[in-house]
C-alpha cells in the first residue's frame, strides 16, 4: 500500500498546467521580438511621425527614422502617400537627412533613388510636391539613367493640376545636376500668371558655357502679348539678356503679334 502511494503523483495545479502551456509561447513571442526589433522599432517610429499633434513631436520622430537608416526607407517612401502636407515633408526631411552622411558614390544613395522612382507614380499630390525638392540629393551619384528618370518625373510634375508642383517643377527643372528646361517648355502657354512668369523667368535666360537656349527667340517674343503684365515684363527682359536690342524686340514682337494686320508692319 505505502509503495503504490508513492507510485501516484500529486496532479499539477491549474496554474501549473498553465505556466507550461504558455511559457513557450512566451519565450517565442520574446526570441521574434529580437528577431524583428528593428522592423517594430520602425513602424512604432512610423505611426508616432504619423499620428503627431505637431511639427516639433513630428520631427523628432522623423529624426529618429533617420538615424535607423535603411531599414526605414519603406516606411518614408510610403509617407509619402499621405494626404497631409505636413506627414510628407517629415518624411521627406528624414529621408533627406539619411542621405548627409552618405558619398556621393554611396550604394546606399543609388538604391534609395531607385526606390524613390519606382514608388514616385504612387505619391500623393502633397507626396509629389515634398518629393520633388529631394531629386537634387538623390542625383548627386551621377548616375545617367537616374538622371533620366528625375526628367521623366519632371516632365510629369510639369502637367500636374496642381499649380505649386508646376512651378516646383520649373524650379527642379533648373538646377544643374537635372538640367531639363525643355521638358517644362509647354508651361510658358499655361493658363495660369503665376506659373507663365516662373517659366518664362528659368526658360529665357542664357544658359552656362555657350549651349542653346532651352526655347527660341520666336517663343519669347509671344510672351510680349501675354494678358499678364509681368510676364510681358520678364519676356523683354530675357530677350535683352540674350543681347537683343530696342529696335530688335520692337520688330519682334510685331512679328509675332496674334492680329495679321500688325504682323503685316
Amino acid at each position: 500500500m505505502t509503495q503504490a502511494t508513492q507510485l501516484i503523483r500529486p496532479r499539477p495545479s491549474l496554474a501549473g498546467r498553465i505556466a507550461r502551456s504558455v511559457l513557450p509561447l512566451l519565450v517565442l513571442g520574446f526570441a521574434l521580438g529580437l528577431w524583428q526589433r528593428e522592423r517594430l522599432w520602425v513602424w512604432y517610429c512610423t505611426e508616432r511621425m504619423e499620428r503627431a499633434a505637431d511639427d516639433e513631436s513630428r520631427t523628432a520622430w522623423g529624426e529618429k527614422l533617420a538615424v535607423t537608416g535603411e531599414p526605414a526607407i519603406g516606411s518614408l517612401l510610403a509617407l509619402l502617400r499621405h494626404d497631409e502636407p505636413a506627414v510628407c515633408l517629415a518624411a521627406k526631411s528624414s529621408l533627406a537627412a539619411m542621405t548627409v552622411a552618405w558619398p556621393a558614390d554611396d550604394q546606399r544613395r543609388i538604391s534609395l533613388a531607385e526606390r524613390f522612382f519606382d514608388a514616385e507614380p504612387r505619391f500623393s499630390t502633397p507626396g509629389r510636391s515634398a518629393a520633388l525638392d529631394l531629386v537634387p540629393d538623390l542625383l548627386r551619384g551621377r548616375s545617367p539613367e537616374l538622371k533620366e528618370r528625375a526628367r521623366g518625373m519632371i516632365a510629369t510634375a510639369a502637367k500636374s493640376e496642381s499649380v505649386d508642383i508646376r512651378v516646383q517643377a520649373i524650379a527642379a527643372a533648373l538646377r544643374p545636376d537635372v538640367d531639363c528646361l525643355e521638358a517644362v517648355s509647354l508651361l510658358l502657354g499655361d493658363d495660369v500668371p503665376e506659373v507663365r512668369r516662373a517659366a518664362v523667368l528659368a526658360l529665357g535666360a542664357v544658359r552656362d558655357g555657350g549651349r542653346a537656349p532651352a526655347v527660341s527667340d520666336d517663343e519669347l517674343l509671344r510672351c510680349l502679348h501675354d494678358s499678364d503684365a509681368e510676364v510681358r515684363r520678364l519676356g523683354e527682359m530675357s530677350l535683352r539678356g540674350r543681347g537683343r536690342s530696342p529696335r530688335d524686340i520692337r520688330l519682334g514682337k510685331r512679328y509675332a503679334a496674334p492680329n495679321p494686320a500688325e504682323r503685316s508692319k
